[in-house]
């Protein structure tokens, strides 16, 4: 029997090459738009400028820990094992995720923007960086908020939905910090990079409204305390190593440069 002969007999290794494919697809597009449009706004802005930048990012990317706290992750694992038998407590964990990673990215949020001086003049060295990271401050919220949906359409096994989210995320950072780069420097870029991932948001939140409808599955907030207790029980010590080391590693390389 053929290869080919053996994946078409097969439902279960059918959906994982197809599952295979679409992921690697959907991840080599998004990287690739993205580093594309990180060589075109390093021509676009001056070293100092892209140096900017990269700071900002490098510090949101550490607060984002603490925003999603590993509760996409989370969320995959447990729709995965609930959305065939137990739709409705599948349908809680969607619910209290969702909330959760709102709440919590909100939170973080509100903490950048009010201390966006200190963080900026004494941890960065530059204290023009205020408002960029006020600005990423609000992008950390949905960044959070896509990661969540998009663990939750992995555990539905939507792997198509989840390659188209990760292709439109490509595409529109790369048209947000092109544009935004080129009509505003380094404020334009963030702000460029905000929108872009607030529409990114909007596109996953159809996705996964398809995706939930089609298996019998809604958002609900029964059970919200269990769900919660349920969701950390996983997501604290499945992201320990990484909550504890990257803010050391952020502190170490700005704070002493």
């Amino acid at each position: 029997m053929s290869i080919k002969s053996k994946i078409s007999g097969s439902g279960f290794v059918k959906k994982l090459v197809l599952g295979t494919f679409w992921m690697t697809f959907g991840s080599l597009m998004s990287r690739g738009l993205f580093s594309l449009a990180s060589i075109v706004l390093a021509r676009i802005l001056t070293v100092s400028e892209f140096g900017e930048f990269g700071m900002i990012k490098s510090t949101i990317d550490n607060f984002l820990i603490f925003a999603s706290l590993g509760i996409g992750l989370t969320t995959t694992k447990y729709i995965s094992e609930l959305k065939d038998d137990h739709k409705q407590e599948a349908s809680s964990m969607l619910g209290a995720s969702l909330s959760l990673v709102v709440l919590l990215s909100s939170a973080v949020a509100v903490i950048i923007m009010l201390f966006s001086g200190p963080i900026s003049g004494t941890f960065l060295n530059n204290q023009d960086l205020q408002i960029p990271l006020i600005i990423g401050g609000g992008t950390l919220i949905f960044i959070s908020l896509n990661g969540t949906q998009m663990g939750a359409l992995l555990g539905f096994q939507a792997y198509r939905k989840n390659s188209t989210a990760n292709i439109l995320q490509g595409l529109f950072l790369f048209l947000g910090l092109v544009i935004g780069g080129y009509l505003g420097g380094v404020k334009g870029a963030l702000l460029g990079n905000l929108i872009a991932i607030f529409l990114v948001s909007i596109a996953l939140q159809k996705l996964v409204r398809d995706e939930s409808k089609k298996q019998s599955i809604s958002v609900s907030f029964k059970e919200w305390k269990a769900s919660v207790r349920k969701i950390y029980k996983f997501a604290i010590p499945a992201s320990l190593s990484t909550i504890i080391v990257a803010p050391t590693i952020w502190v170490l390389k700005y704070h002493a440069g």
